[in-house]
C-alpha cells in the first residue's frame, strides 16, 4: 500500500490522507487524487516521495514513469496560482470568516469593539468570541426587561442550545375571545428550531399551572407533532379599550379598517362595572343599550348594518364581556364601525360601555412554515394575569442533540458543546446542512468526550445574527476547541496538550523566524456576564482575580464567555483565560516550504533560533562514529551546565516521527563533536538536530495560523505550547458562589425602645352571636430614631399585680397586639422589640391601666318586620332596617333545622339603606316557566292522548293509561327544575318525564299535593310529559318548568335570618326564621 497525503495550499489545514495499493504510477496517483483537476491547472501540483527528512521531488514530465514503492509515502500538493492570487483567495476568506458556500443565518453575536481580554487572546489557538455592543441579540432579546415576550418580524428563528430559560417570541399575536362572559388571552408562542425539551413554564415567576382556567399545548419541534388546537387561525386584533358614549343620532362612530384577507370580523365589547338599574325599595333590575355595527369593503361608499340595532340587556352587577362575531360577504379588507345609540333608561342605570376591541381573523393557519418548530399555544383568563396583557410568557428549554454513549451516537438531552455544534451543523435551522460524510466523526467523539471529561457545557440561545463559521467558533470555543476543514469535511482542533511534536523548525528547515512578546498590563481581575443557572437563569456578573492577586480589585476587564451559565465553570474558564495570557506570552512566526511543510493549526513543534537563545544550534549530522556525532556546524559549551541533544525519528510511513532527546558529555569550548552516552539512540547521518541547554533545547510551542506566502511557502504563526495551562485548569476549585455583590455587613446591634401608644377596646367584627367579644387593642411601633431591622415587638401583659407575664407578638416593626381582658380588668403592659439578628431592645417602662369602655351592638331586627318569597330558583326577603343598620347579613337554612352562622350565610354582608324597608334577592331573579298554559287554561298548548283538559286542570279517567305533552327545545346537559300540583289521587301515580329519545324519568308521583323536580335533559331531550297509570284517578292542577342557571338558589323550603351590621362593622345575632319554598 501507498499512503497518499492531499493538501491544498489555498486552504492550509485542508489536509487529507487515502492508501492506494502499490504498482501504480505517480501520474495515476495525482488523477485519483484531484480527480476534478483541469488539465491545464495540472502544472501547479508539487509531488514528493518521503518522509519529512529525505523527501524527494518528482517533476511533472517523470510523473508517468515513476511508480512509488510500496510503504511510500506520497505529498500532492495543488498550488492555486501567483503569490498575489494566493493572498487575495486568503483575504476573501479571512474576511467572511468561513468559505462563502458555508455562510448562513444561525449563529451568536459578533463584535467590532474587542476590550482587553479578546484583543490579548485574539491571537491563540481558540480566541475569545468578541462580545457585541450592538441592539441586543441572541438569548438577550428573549430576556430585556425581565422575561419579556416580543415580536420579531422578518427575523431568523431562534436556535436554543444545550439548557436556558428564555422568553419565546410570538409566533402569532396575541389576541382574545370572550367565552361564558369572560375575556380570554390566546397566545403562540415560538421557543425555535426543535426539537426542544420545553418545561417550567411561567408567567413571569408565577407557574402557569398555578393559573385558574389556563390552558396549553406544547410541541417539541418534531415532524410527528400534532396539529396546533387553541390557536388555529389568524387573528390581528386591535384593542381599543374605547367608551362607547350614548349617542342617539348615530353621527359619532367608531370606525375601524380590518387587515386584507379578512374572512371574519370579531367584536368585543365590555361592561367593566355590569348592566343593570336599581328599583326604588333598592333592589337590582335589568338595563339595556342598544347598539349598532355595520360593514363595508373597503373602497364603497355604502353602509350596511350587521345585525340592525341590537338591545343588549343583562341584569349582573359584575363586569362582563360580549363577543359578536360574522363572516364578511367576500374575503378583503373591510372598513367597520360601531356606536350606542341609546341613553340609560334611568339615572339609576349602571350601563357605561367599552368598545375592547376588534379584530380581523383570516382562516389561514396560523404559521407559514414547513420546517418543525417547537411552540407552546396557551389560553388564559386575562383576569388571572396583571395588567390583562399576555407578554412575559417564558419557560425552560433544552436541546436534544447528538450524545455519544462510548459506542454509538444517540439523541438525547445534551449541553455538551459537541452535541450542540453536530445539531448545528446537520440540523434543518442550518441553510446548508452539513451531511454525515463530511464530518470526521472520530474527530467529535474526542471533542464530546473531552467537554464530558471536563465539564464543559455552552448554554444559549442563537438568534441568526451571524454567519454559521462564527456561530460555529463559538460554540467549539466553549468547549475549548475551534473548526477546522481538510478538504473532505468538518473536524475539530481541541485545544490540549498534544501527545506528540510534529515537526522542529529551525533555520535549516524556516527562514524569517521572527519573535514578539507581550508586556500589557494585566488588569486586577476579569468581570464576566452571564445568566446564572443557579439563579433562574437572571443576568449576574462574577469577579474572577488574577492568579496570585491579593486585595481588593480595582481594574477591571470584561471577558465574554458565550454559553456560559454554570457559576463554577465561568471562574474555571475564566482562570484558563488568564493562564493562557501568562504562560503564553511569546508570539513566533517563520516562512517554510511548501515541500518541507508538515505541521498544521494545533500542533505542537519545536522551535531552535539563536536569536531567542544563544546557545540554541540547529545542525544537521555530517558523520556518526560510535558513541561520537559530528555536526555540520559548531556549537558552544560551558563547564558546569548539562546539555543535550533533540531530534526526530521516522518510522515507514509515519510523517511526523518521535522525539529522542539525548544527554551530551559536557566538553567546555566550540566544537563540532558531540558525544553520546552508551546506550543512547544516535541520530542517522543527515538528520537536522538541535542542540542546547538540557532544560531547553528548544522552545515548545503550538501552530496557531498557516497562511501561504511567495514561492509556494507558508507562515506559520506559533505561540508558547504551555501544557501547565492545563494543569493549572484542572487544579482550579471555584470558591463558593452567591449572586450578591457587595460586602457583606453585619447590621447587628441594640433595637431602639419601641413605643406603646393608646389601649382602645376592640369589638370582633362580624360576630353574630349577640354579645361580640371586646378586645383590648394596643398599638406598637419603633421611633424613627432606631436603625435596626426589627423581627418583632414582643408585648408582656399580666392582671396587675398577678404573677407570669404573658407575651403576645406584633410581627413586623409596628402593628397592634389583641388582648382579651374583660371590661373593668386593670392590666399592666411593657413592649420589647427583637431584631431580625435576635438582639433584644430596652423594654418600655411597665404601664397599669384599666379596660373601659362599652361595645355598641346595632339595634336588632324585629321578625314581624321580615317577609320571605320564593320563587323560580330565587327568594325575595324583605327586612325593616333600624337607623344605625348599614349593612345586612343574609342566612339560608333548610326549614325546621337549626341556624349555623359558619354553614348557612349567603355571600357576605351587602350594604343596606338604614331607617327604611329593604328587599334582598337570593338567587337568580331571571327565570321564567318554559311552559305555555302550565295553568292548565288552555288546551290548545298540550297535546293529548287519554286525558283531558278542561276548567283549569287535567284529567284522567281510570280503564287505561293517558298523557299530555308540550313540545320544547332543551339543551343537552342542562338542568332543568318544576314543580306539579296534584289531587284527587286514590290510585295509581303520575309520572313526569322529559320525552324524546330514550326518555328522562323525572318524578313518579303517588300521592296528593304540590311536588318539585329536577332533571338533566340529553340530546334528543324535546318535550315534557306528563303520563297517568292505567288505574290512576288524579287531578294535575299545573306544572311549571325553567331552566336552572349557575346562580340559581337551591330548591326546596327553606328558613330565612338576617342580621344587621353597623358602621364598625359589629353584627348582632340574626332575627328569623322566615319560611320560603324555592322552586
Amino acid at each position: 500500500m501507498i499512503r497518499v497525503i492531499i493538501a491544498d495550499a489555498a486552504l492550509p489545514d485542508h489536509r487529507r490522507s487515502i492508501e492506494i495499493d502499490a504498482g501504480i504510477t505517480v501520474a495515476e496517483i495525482v488523477a485519483r487524487g484531484l480527480p476534478y483537476l483541469p488539465e491545464e491547472d495540472a502544472q501547479r501540483v508539487r509531488v514528493t516521495i518521503g518522509g519529512a527528512r529525505d523527501a524527494v521531488a518528482v517533476p511533472m514530465g517523470l510523473w508517468r514513469a515513476v511508480r512509488p514503492r510500496p510503504g511510500s509515502v506520497v505529498v500532492v500538493r495543488y498550488v492555486p496560482g501567483a503569490a498575489v492570487a494566493i493572498q487575495f483567495a486568503m483575504s476573501a476568506v479571512t474576511g467572511l470568516g468561513v468559505s462563502a458556500g458555508v455562510a448562513n443565518v444561525v449563529g451568536i453575536a459578533a463584535g467590532v469593539a474587542v476590550l482587553y481580554a479578546g484583543a490579548a487572546l485574539a491571537s491563540s489557538l481558540i480566541p475569545v468570541p468578541p462580545k457585541q455592543h450592538q441592539t441586543p441579540k441572541g438569548e438577550e432579546l428573549y430576556q430585556l426587561d425581565g422575561w419579556q415576550n416580543q415580536a420579531n418580524p422578518g427575523e431568523a428563528i431562534p436556535w436554543p442550545a444545550g439548557r436556558i430559560r428564555m422568553a419565546p417570541l410570538f409566533a402569532a399575536r396575541p389576541y382574545s375571545e370572550v367565552i361564558g362572559g369572560q375575556q380570554y388571552l390566546h397566545g403562540l408562542f415560538l421557543w425555535g428550531h426543535g426539537r426542544l425539551d420545553i418545561s417550567n413554564l411561567k408567567i413571569k415567576d408565577t407557574p402557569i399551572g398555578e393559573f385558574p382556567g389556563a390552558i396549553w399545548n406544547t410541541r417539541e419541534g418534531t415532524p410527528s407533532d400534532a396539529p396546533l388546537e387553541i390557536v388555529r387561525e389568524q387573528v390581528i386584533e386591535d384593542r381599543l379599550a374605547t367608551e362607547l358614549r350614548p349617542n342617539p343620532a348615530g353621527d359619532q362612530r367608531i370606525v375601524w379598517t380590518s387587515p386584507g384577507q379578512t374572512d371574519r370580523v370579531r367584536v368585543i365589547l365590555q361592561y367593566p362595572n355590569g348592566l343593570y338599574g336599581r328599583t326604588s325599595k333598592g333592589g337590582i333590575t335589568g338595563a339595556l343599550v342598544r347598539v349598532e355595527m355595520r360593514q363595508r369593503q373597503v373602497g364603497e361608499t355604502e353602509w350596511s348594518s350587521v345585525y340592525g340595532v341590537l338591545p343588549l340587556s343583562a341584569e349582573t352587577t359584575s363586569g362582563f364581556f360580549q363577543q359578536f362575531e360574522w363572516r364578511v360577504p367576500t374575503r378583503g379588507r373591510w372598513e367597520v364601525d360601531v356606536v350606542r345609540l341609546s341613553t340609560s333608561i334611568s339615572a339609576t342605570s349602571v350601563d357605561t360601555t367599552y368598545l375592547s376591541s376588534i379584530a380581523g381573523i383570516r382562516e389561514r393557519a396560523p404559521l407559514a412554515y414547513d420546517g418543525p418548530l417547537a411552540l407552546t399555544e396557551l389560553r388564559i383568563p386575562a383576569s388571572k394575569i396583571a395588567n390583562g396583557t399576555l407578554d412575559t410568557f417564558n419557560g425552560v428549554v433544552q436541546r436534544y442533540a447528538p450524545v455519544w454513549t462510548g459506542s454509538e451516537w444517540q439523541d438525547g438531552l445534551s449541553r455538551n458543546p459537541a452535541s450542540a455544534a453536530l445539531a448545528m451543523m446537520r440540523g434543518a435551522a442550518n441553510a446548508y446542512p452539513v451531511a454525515d460524510g463530511a464530518i470526521h466523526w472520530p474527530d467529535m467523539v474526542e471533542f464530546f468526550e473531552h467537554c464530558d471529561a471536563k465539564g464543559l457545557k455552552f448554554d444559549r440561545v442563537l438568534s441568526g445574527d451571524e454567519t454559521f463559521g462564527d456561530a460555529l467558533h463559538g460554540v467549539l470555543a466553549a468547549g475549548r476547541a475551534t473548526w477546522r476543514r481538510d478538504g473532505t469535511g468538518w473536524g475539530v482542533i481541541i485545544d490540549r496538550p498534544q501527545p506528540y511534536v510534529t515537526d522542529r523548525l529551525s533555520p535549516l528547515t524556516a527562514s524569517a523566524i521572527t519573535w514578539s512578546k507581550s508586556w500589557t498590563r494585566r488588569p486586577d481581575a476579569f468581570r464576566v456576564t452571564f445568566r446564572d443557572e443557579t439563579a433562574g437563569w437572571e443576568e449576574t456578573e462574577r469577579i474572577i482575580p488574577w492568579p496570585g492577586f491579593e486585595g481588593e480589585p480595582r481594574h477591571f476587564e470584561d471577558l465574554p464567555l458565550d454559553g456560559k451559565t454554570d457559576p463554577s465553570e465561568v471562574w474555571i474558564e475564566t482562570r484558563r483565560r488568564q493562564y493562557e495570557l501568562d504562560h503564553r506570552p511569546d508570539t513566533f512566526s517563520c516562512i517554510q516550504s511548501s515541500l518541507l511543510r508538515t505541521a498544521t493549526r494545533g500542533d505542537a513543534v519545536g522551535l531552535s533560533c539563536d536569536i531567542l537563545d544563544a546557545v540554541q544550534v540547529a545542525a544537521r549530522v555530517r558523520r556518526v562514529e560510535d558513541r561520537s556525532v559530528i555536526l555540520d556546524a559548531p556549537v558552544v559549551m560551558e563547564e558546569g551546565l548539562q546539555y543535550a541533544l533533540k531530534w526526530q525519528v521516522y518510522d515507514a510511513g509515519d510523517t511526523v516521527g518521535d522525539t529522542v532527546q539525548a544527554s551530551l558529555a559536557t566538553v567546555p569550548g566550540e566544537t563540532h563533536v558531540l558525544i553520546l552516552p552508551d546506550l543512547a539512540e544516535v541520530p542517522p547521518v543527515g538528520t537536522q538536530v538541535h542542540f542546547g541547554e538540557a532544560m531547553r533545547v528548544d522552545i515548545p510551542c503550538r501552530v496557531v495560523g498557516v497562511e501561504p506566502a511567495e514561492d509556494m511557502s507558508y507562515r506559520l504563526t506559533l505561540q508558547n505550547d504551555a501544557p501547565e495551562i492545563d494543569t493549572l485548569t484542572d487544579a482550579e476549585v471555584p470558591p463558593a458562589w452567591t449572586a450578591v455583590s457587595g460586602d457583606v455587613v453585619y447590621t447587628a446591634g441594640t433595637p431602639a425602645t419601641p413605643v406603646v401608644g393608646t389601649l382602645t377596646l376592640e369589638a370582633a367584627e362580624y360576630d353574630y352571636t349577640g354579645a361580640p367579644a371586646a378586645a383590648v387593642s394596643v398599638p406598637v411601633s419603633m421611633p424613627p430614631s432606631n436603625r435596626v431591622s426589627i423581627e418583632r415587638i414582643e408585648v408582656s401583659h399580666r392582671i396587675a399585680g398577678s404573677g407570669a407575664w404573658t407575651i403576645t407578638d406584633v410581627q413586623g416593626n409596628g402593628g397592634r397586639a389583641q388582648l382579651d381582658y374583660p371590661i373593668g380588668t386593670t392590666l399592666e403592659i411593657f413592649a420589647t422589640a427583637i431584631s431580625v439578628f435576635g438582639d433584644p431592645s430596652p423594654a418600655t417602662a411597665v404601664t397599669s391601666t384599666t379596660v373601659t369602655g362599652n361595645i355598641e351592638v346595632p339595634v336588632p331586627l324585629d321578625p314581624d318586620g321580615m317577609t320571605a318569597l320564593g320563587g323560580l330558583g330565587n327568594a325575595f326577603v324583605t327586612v325593616a332596617t333600624a337607623p344605625d343598620t348599614v349593612e345586612l347579613q343574609l342566612f339560608r337554612a333548610p326549614q325546621g333545622a337549626a341556624l349555623d352562622i359558619g354553614s348557612h350565610a349567603v355571600g357576605g354582608p351587602q350594604s343596606a339603606a338604614s331607617g327604611s324597608s329593604v328587599t334582598m334577592i337570593d338567587g337568580d331573579t331571571s327565570r321564567s316557566s318554559l311552559l305555555t298554559a302550565g295553568d292548565m287554561s288552555d288546551a290548545g298548548a298540550w297535546t293529548m292522548d287519554g286525558a283531558s283538559i278542561a276548567a283549569g286542570q287535567a284529567d284522567h279517567a281510570p280503564g287505561s293509561s293517558g298523557s299530555i305533552a308540550q313540545d320544547l327545545t332543551l339543551a343537552a346537559g342542562a338542568v332543568y327544575r318544576g314543580q306539579i300540583v296534584v289531587t284527587g289521587l286514590t290510585a295509581g301515580t303520575v309520572t313526569v318525564r322529559l320525552a324524546g329519545g330514550a326518555g328522562v324519568e323525572v318524578i313518579e308521583i303517588a300521592a296528593n299535593g304540590t311536588q318539585m323536580f329536577t332533571a338533566t335533559a340529553i340530546a334528543a331531550s324535546d318535550a315534557i310529559e306528563i303520563a297517568w297509570s292505567a288505574d290512576c284517578d288524579a287531578t294535575v292542577m299545573s306544572v311549571l318548568l325553567y331552566r336552572a342557571s349557575s346562580t340559581t338558589a337551591p330548591q326546596g323550603a327553606w328558613d330565612y335570618y338576617v342580621a344587621p351590621v353597623n358602621a364598625d362593622r359589629i353584627a348582632n345575632q340574626p332575627a328569623g326564621p322566615v319560611p320560603a319554598t324555592i322552586i
